[in-house]
């Protein structure tokens, strides 16, 4: 009887630190995925951040460039009109 009562304990000592083990390894498991769809959504946030950074820079880039251009129309339609009012005259 003792033997067995020995035995009884030692499986059940064993199985315990087994439930433990895989337990363990479940919530390694779990916690890896959590971290890599984490930093997926992290990723996604930072590169919309960075694409609306880099949209507004070219907005702002081809404002410049359409601004530029148009006040160099208008300087040359004025410059026309008053070389033919100087020369009306």
């Amino acid at each position: 009887s003792k033997t067995t009562r020995l035995n009884r304990s030692k499986t059940t000592r064993l199985n315990r630190s087994k439930t433990t083990r895989l337990n363990k390894s479940k919530t390694t498991r779990l916690n890896r995925c959590k971290a890599i769809r984490l930093n997926r959504s992290k990723t996604t946030r930072l590169n919309r951040c960075k694409t609306t950074r880099l949209n507004k820079s070219k907005t702002t880039r081809l404002n410049r460039c359409k601004a530029t251009r148009l006040n160099r129309c208008k300087t040359t339609r004025t410059t026309t009109t008053t070389t033919l009012y100087s020369l009306s005259c």
